[in-house]
Parts: C-alpha cells; structure tokens; sequence
C-alpha cells in the first residue's frame, strides 16, 4: 500500500482494501 492508513482503515479507500490490498489510490 502507499500508506499505512489505507491498510489499517478500509473506509479511507472506500472498503477497496477487502478487494485490492494495495487500496484504491494505488490502482
């Protein structure tokens, strides 16, 4: 992930990370 905050909260990629880890600003 870009960020420590995409990993521990989902919310801040809009729940993304249960689909892409990485989290949606890394797509």
């Amino acid at each position: 992930p870009n960020s420590a905050t995409e990993q521990t909260n989902p919310m801040e990629t809009g729940g993304a990370s249960a689909v892409n880890p990485r989290g949606a600003s890394n797509n």
